[in-house]
């Protein structure tokens, strides 16, 4: 069984992200306090898929995009966290199958894992459109990079008057523990066959060139995202590039294009009625 699980932290530190620095640095933080990333929660593998059930009323299914967000299932010592995109997809598959004819996104996310975000949204989006279902997305408190790149594609993004969307942008962080390492006596050495296969210089530091690479790795990213959400909203990619990854108010996304319309619950209620 070990050998099928690996540690969470190793898909956070020097791993490409899409969410908000205010979700990330919390999670940063616990993992460093946590022994370096030795932390109680898994990733695993071979996980099956078992998303939350999703919701349905009459023709309308209604699933949620809440939490941290990753590619596969994590685990925890308390059960499964966060939304999975393959979790995500696996709910939306079921409602159309049960012959849904509205599907309502509901965020709560501040974003999450990079990998496979873009490919499973626009799996979705091709499944509604193959079924004819229509795509709602609604942010109930917060839908913030990750998040946002999945809610975009649907044929209506609204908002609540009180919730915040966007930062649509990538960061990256790393562990330098160098300095650790120095203070408890310990010095790694390695041999490589060439430069590049090493990102630490001799003091166990990144090197300059590791790190030109990490950045030129996040920008590429950002701009990835940055022509999935043009695809979807009409932005160009320079004007949404110079939104410079920030979170809006409700009023403030409508007015850039990042939102179609601005409802509390019991208007999304009485509009969900009519359809």
């Amino acid at each position: 069984m070990e050998h099928s699980l690996f540690r969470y932290s190793s898909k956070i530190f020097n791993t490409p992200q899409l969410i908000t620095a205010e979700e990330f640095t919390p999670i940063l933080q616990y993992l460093t306090n946590r022994n370096y990333g030795q932390v109680d929660f898994v990733k695993s593998e071979s996980l099956s898929v078992k998303p939350n059930k999703p919701q349905r009323a009459g023709k309308i299914g209604e699933v949620h995009i809440s939490g941290s967000l990753t590619y596969k299932p994590v685990e925890t010592m308390c059960g499964a966290t966060g939304t999975s995109y393959q979790g995500l997809l696996a709910q939306v598959e079921e409602l159309i199958a049960e012959g849904v004819s509205t599907i309502l996104m509901v965020h709560n996310s501040g974003g999450g894992e990079a990998s496979h975000m873009m490919t499973t949204a626009d799996r979705i989006r091709q499944l509604a459109d193959e079924n004819f279902v229509k795509l709602i997305s609604y942010t109930d408190t917060i839908s913030a990079s990750a998040s946002y790149g999945l809610g975009v594609i649907a044929d209506e993004v609204i908002i609540h008057p009180e919730a915040r969307t966007g930062s649509i942008g990538a960061l990256i962080a790393l562990m330098d523990n160098s300095k650790a390492l120095e203070n408890a006596g310990i010095k790694p050495i390695y041999i490589s066959s060439v430069e590049g296969k090493v990102p630490f210089k001799s003091d166990g530091s990144f090197s300059d060139k590791f790190l030109a690479k990490m950045q030129e790795d996040v920008t590429a990213l950002g701009l990835k995202f940055a022509e999935h959400v043009s695809k979807y909203t009409g932005l160009t990619v320079d004007e949404i590039i110079a939104l410079d990854a920030q979170v809006f108010s409700a009023e403030k996304a409508l007015e850039i294009g990042l939102v179609n319309k601005i409802m509390n619950h019991e208007q999304l209620g009485e509009y969900l009625a009519t359809l």
